[in-house]
């Protein structure tokens, strides 16, 4: 067995295991409290058959992954990337990890929509603050706005 192929299985069991743990501690917690054991949660099927909860669908979705992609960025998380990589977002790592060009290229392009659509987001606040600041400020002159100023030697 190769060593990516035994890495596969674990990340599955660790995944597995997680799930598990998770799904006995908030029942026992319900049952704690007074609620019905039985646990209710609407289950979300993507288009590999794969089920999840409500919040891994809604991560997925809001990142533009699918739900087989947000358990690998989870698997990941698991193994301890997070600490490495903290200020990236869930596409990005899945990027660096990677297993085929077809994927690497893939999340690639998925990180390019959406820095364009922040930046665009970003440009459009910005406006606003320009427009509101010409409205505030309209009958005064910004500080060091007058080149000549600006000029070693004059004050």
């Amino acid at each position: 067995m190769t060593r990516r192929r035994m890495q596969t299985i674990a990340q599955v069991i660790v995944i597995i295991t997680l799930g598990f743990f998770l799904g006995v501690s908030t029942q026992f917690a319900r049952s704690q409290q007074g609620y019905d054991t039985v646990m209710t949660r609407t289950d979300f099927t993507n288009h590999d058959g794969l089920l999840a909860t409500d919040n891994a669908a809604r991560q997925a979705t809001h990142w533009g992954l699918t739900l087989a992609q947000w358990q690998r960025y989870q698997s990941l998380l698991a193994l301890g990337v997070e600490a490495e990589y903290a200020a990236l977002t869930p596409v990005e790592v899945l990027g660096l990890y990677a297993q085929t060009a077809e994927q690497l290229h893939a999340l690639a392009k998925l990180v390019a929509k959406q820095k364009e659509a922040r930046i665009a987001r970003e440009l459009r606040f910005g406006h606003a603050v320009y427009e509101a600041e010409s409205v505030l400020f309209a009958d005064q002159q910004p500080i060091g706005s007058d080149p000549v100023t600006l000029l070693p030697g004059r004050h």
